[in-house]
């Protein structure tokens, strides 16, 4: 690839569009309140 002395300028390149699709939890915790860990006895039963 070739450049010229001023082509990384920001003035001379194209306009950047950046496009990304939102992201998010496929599941809300009160699906499954069992699932989340809430006291340090909890955490660690559930690590065991």
């Amino acid at each position: 690839m070739y450049f010229l002395d001023d082509s990384l300028f920001p003035e001379n390149q194209e306009k950047l569009v950046i496009t990304a699709a939102p992201y998010g939890p496929e599941w809300e915790p009160a699906d499954f309140p069992e699932d989340i860990p809430l006291t340090m006895d909890q955490h660690v039963q559930q690590a065991v």
